[in-house]
């Protein structure tokens, strides 16, 4: 079995865990008035958001702003956009609605995260650049012993001819480095797969928590494991995570793992967080509502959904970026052996 098919059961495992407590609400054929939803919609979140010891939201206030402000809105169009306002004070990128043929990605986490990535820099330093698929690519930097690899996407799939493929530069090289700017996230065991590739033991690199909502007094808690992966392993490398602010949820995650890698450096820019474990849940009137159930934690603790801080904080230079250089990519060169050529 995979790290991820583990971290996957480990997820059902405890979601049906929790789930074997609840008591289902029933509903009749009325039940499609604007105030029984916004109640719906309100409970949800009071019993199952599992973020909310990470917000500066008062949830029972923005039931009285809001409940207040619905005798206004008219139609199902009114009650969407009512209830999303809400949704965007959790600042949360897991929360999502959909009613058919609306469908609300919540993305006010987005508005104070810096970008620190341009699509045309990274080319810049590699000649000869192997690609996987159209956006992933890889490759030694120019002049250098240093290997680059561009992950933009955790739903991007990367398969043992792909990882042959890296090994075939990474096995050469002085070091790596990881660029994962601006990637917002996808599947989290992608994530955790490929940071087996640099682990040569198992280790535990933080926990996930099932916590049901405001009023759970013992979250439930299982260890974040990464396990190594059996073959392309890049043990003996250092390695250099790139990152920004809009790097989110598995990007994250991933980030988390590397931390707990003695040879790993974060250089760049904290972490936008996005650290829920999204479950689904439908409104009496059918709508679906997506919501982050539960938390992942660092070692110590705390939780990364507001971001996890680099080990070396550098961000793109506008001048730099004019020249066709990558101030972050510079960085990371002059922490890495075999940054220039012999």
């Amino acid at each position: 079995m995979t790290a991820g098919a583990r971290l996957c059961l480990v997820f059902s495992a405890a979601i049906l865990l929790l789930g074997g407590c609840e008591v289902e609400k029933t509903f009749t054929s009325a039940d499609y008035s604007s105030v029984v939803n916004f109640e719906a919609f309100w409970d949800i979140f009071d019993e199952d958001y599992g973020l909310f010891s990470s917000k500066y939201v008062d949830w029972d206030e923005a039931h009285s702003e809001y409940r207040h402000r619905l005798d206004t809105v008219h139609g199902d169009e009114g009650l969407f956009a009512l209830l999303t306002e809400m949704a965007e004070l959790l600042e949360d990128g897991h929360i999502t609605l959909s009613s058919g043929n609306r469908t609300y990605h919540c993305s006010s986490w987005k508005e104070n995260a810096r970008q620190d990535f341009l699509d045309s820099l990274p080319p810049k330093y590699l000649p000869d650049a192997g690609y996987i698929g159209n956006i992933t690519y890889f490759g030694f930097v120019k002049n250098t012993a240093v290997a680059y690899f561009r992950y933009p996407d955790f739903n991007k799939i990367l398969t043992d001819y792909s990882y042959s493929r890296l090994d075939a530069v990474f096995s050469r090289s002085s070091a790596i480095i990881i660029d994962i700017r601006g990637n917002i996230g996808g599947n989290s065991t992608l994530a955790e797969s490929l940071a087996s590739h640099f682990f040569d033991s198992r280790a535990v690199v933080g926990y996930h928590l099932f916590n049901n909502g405001r009023h759970s007094a013992s979250p439930v808690r299982y260890p974040a494991e990464v396990i190594p992966a059996k073959q392309y392993r890049w043990t003996d490398k250092p390695v250099a995570v790139l990152t920004d602010g809009m790097t989110y949820s598995a990007a994250s995650y991933f980030v988390l793992c590397m931390k707990q890698n003695r040879r790993a450096v974060i250089v760049g820019g904290t972490t936008g967080g996005g650290a829920g474990l999204p479950v689904s849940r439908e409104l009496p009137n059918g709508w679906l509502l997506e919501l982050s159930s539960g938390d992942t934690t660092g070692l110590d603790g705390v939780s990364i959904e507001n971001g996890i801080a680099p080990d070396l904080e550098v961000h793109l230079d506008a001048d730099d970026a004019l020249r066709g250089k990558d101030t972050i990519i510079e960085a990371a060169l002059q922490l890495l052996p075999g940054s220039k050529s012999p």
